[in-house]
């Protein structure tokens, strides 16, 4: 029992060195600080810079200030945030709850153009982290990556690990896509 304790405690410190969730900013290079490269499921090419006007991501801070850190879209808002937008413009029966693809089409058409920025897991064999770029006028997937989630070595899950490489490739493809992104 104490030797369990032990190592729980042990286990506890070591997660705690690394971060987990907290917002990166971007080094001199133009990328957030990585140690891997995620693997690039979707690249299709798409003229950004006509839709960087607003970025909505998942509700969640961490997702916000990253996107927010890219330092690309004019403006990027959780999806709470343009959920009360859509209300306060009045067009919530128009538009509907953004519970689905037809809703967030509609947002995009009768309210304002805007990407969706997913953050999925992807469940299997394994368990994938994924980040997900999306037309809603479509639901095209414009860009996909994703890191593993190896819950087998959990002291490897750390921002500099999983999440900053993700974003990593999304900057490549933002590069890759516009002609106007300066880091």
């Amino acid at each position: 029992m104490k030797k369990r304790s032990l190592l729980l405690l042990f286990s506890i410190t070591v997660i705690s060195c690394g971060t987990f969730l907290k917002v990166s900013e971007l080094k001199k290079n133009g990328r957030f600080k990585a140690s891997n490269t995620a693997e690039i499921l979707k690249s299709v090419p798409f003229d950004l810079d006509t839709h960087k006007a607003l970025l909505v991501v998942n509700n969640h801070e961490f997702y916000l200030g990253m996107a927010r850190n890219i330092n690309y879209f004019d403006s990027v808002i959780t999806l709470e945030e343009f959920e009360q937008e859509i209300i306060n413009a009045g067009k919530q029966k128009e538009i509907g709850s953004l519970t689905n693809i037809e809703a967030f089409s509609n947002a995009y058409t009768k309210y304002k153009p805007f990407l969706f920025l997913a953050n999925n897991i992807e469940e299997g064999d394994e368990t994938y982290w994924q980040l997900v770029l999306i037309n809603p006028v479509n639901n095209e997937e414009l860009f996909a990556n994703q890191m593993l989630y190896d819950f087998d070595n959990i002291l490897k899950i750390t921002d500099k690990n999983t999440y900053n490489p993700m974003y990593n490739g999304l900057i490549d493809y933002i590069e890759s896509n516009s002609k106007t992104y300066n880091k």
